[in-house]
């Protein structure tokens, strides 16, 4: 299949030239406006006690992500990525798309293939076109404010990052022992058994530089590769002054950290990293070492909550099914970010089933949900339904949302149903 791109620029070098000039300084300007909104979310904590305080998070949150959409205007870029499991198209950004076909099909060494820049406007009638060919769906990133409807007999949005967070008891043991921490109890214990960690708080510089350099750049670089979304050493040096560093060192030699942020009654996990990205090391289960003596430095000081950070928001990514392990529930990501629209026309049933496998997590009023596409009604299959609804619910989400053609339906906790169709 051949698509084309008809929606060329000017030809003419000046008319283009200001545009450009135009559209980079609107850029700048944007990215201003949305750190500065950022920096206001990520106040929640002390700001949402009151009714004023809400409000101001609520308006910062509308303020950046028009921000958002105004940068994302009046092009945007697709990509083709190929797999296996069908051919899907991604309208959005580079790292979105690479990030996106890491979890789509990890396996697949297949290079992006961008074949263009279209008109956001016209993308609902674009994506029910490409949807006629070969390509099974179309997704699409951008501004939780996105003004076009799309008109697909499949439609979800889903977030582009949630976070994941932990409520803890006042008694750790109580915490450690619960059924649900198994396969991380495990994971502790191998630790133990393998090694001879020992952690220490820290706020010495000499620390923060090796651990920025020697620890996080090797390890989240060999972990995510090109979709590595990398903080710069002076947004990570002011978080660490702002909180500090949870080191394990063995043989008195530091070999990882975990940088964390205390704030009101809630600890804030951020970056980590592992001594030259050891797999040694990561087999000796230093990460989990790690965080759970964050989980300890929590407890000892009073704090109600764990936010171990955000991830991408499906169920089957490592990160997030890691931390679900730790009994972490789904919330919220507090920053400015895109959401990601999943479209479809006439997928296959065995490209259904492959998606439901990848576990899309979508959002509805405040609550999370794990998404399962089906091409008929399964609210009739109650032990199948059962099944789902717990699985979610051990996962750390409020439930389940069936998505059919022109259907959307969510099960909750308490197995009540609300039709969500549109």
């Amino acid at each position: 299949m051949e698509i084309k791109n008809k929606d060329q620029l000017p030809d003419s070098s000046s008319p283009l030239k200001v545009y450009r000039n135009v559209k980079v300084r609107l850029n700048a300007f944007m990215d201003r406006v949305i750190q500065r909104c950022n920096s206001i979310l990520g106040n929640e904590e002390e700001l949402g006690q009151s009714f004023q305080g809400t409000v101001v998070l609520k308006f910062a949150w509308f303020i950046g992500s028009l921000a958002r959409l105004l940068q994302q205007f009046a092009r945007a870029e697709a990509y083709y990525i190929i797999s296996p499991a069908g051919r899907v198209i991604y309208v959005g950004t580079e790292h979105g798309a690479d990030t996106f076909q890491n979890l789509y099909d990890k396996s697949s060494d297949a290079p992006l293939q961008s074949f263009g820049r279209f008109k956001v406007w016209n993308l609902p009638s674009l994506a029910k076109q490409w949807l006629l060919n070969d390509v099974e769906m179309v997704v699409c990133e951008f501004s939780p404010l996105f003004p076009f409807r799309f008109s697909t007999a499949f439609v979800v949005s889903s977030p582009e990052l949630i976070e994941q967070e932990i409520s803890l008891p006042e008694n750790l043991d109580d915490f450690c022992n619960r059924s649900n921490f198994r396969v991380v109890r495990q994971k502790l214990n191998r630790s133990r058994r393998r090694a001879q960690f020992e952690s220490y708080f820290t706020h010495e510089k000499s620390d923060f530089d090796l651990y920025y350099y020697k620890m996080y750049l090797p390890y989240i670089t060999q972990r995510h590769g090109k979709a590595a979304a990398i903080t710069s050493y002076d947004g990570a040096l002011e978080n660490f002054n702002r909180g500090g560093l949870m080191m394990v060192k063995e043989d008195q030699k530091p070999v990882a950290g975990m940088m964390f942020i205390p704030k009101e009654q809630t600890c804030f996990g951020l970056e980590a990293g592992i001594l030259e990205g050891n797999k040694d090391l990561i087999r000796k289960e230093v990460y989990t070492f790690n965080i759970w003596s964050v989980f300890e430095w929590t407890s000892k000081h009073g704090l109600a909550k764990l936010n171990m950070g955000a991830g991408s928001a499906w169920r089957s990514n490592g990160v997030f099914s890691y931390k679900k392990d730790w009994g972490a529930r789904a919330r919220r990501f507090r920053s400015i970010q895109n959401d990601l629209f999943y479209l479809m026309e006439k997928p296959s049933e065995e490209f259904l089933e492959y998606l439901n496998e990848k576990g899309v997590i979508t959002e509805d009023n405040g609550k999370y949900y794990g998404v399962i596409f089906s091409q008929g009604n399964t609210q009739s299959e109650a032990d199948w339904l059962e099944t789902e609804l717990s699985e979610a619910m051990k996962d750390g989400l409020s439930g389940i949302m069936i998505v059919s053609p022109n259907s959307k339906v969510v099960f909750g906790g308490n197995a009540e149903i609300k039709n969500c169709e549109e």
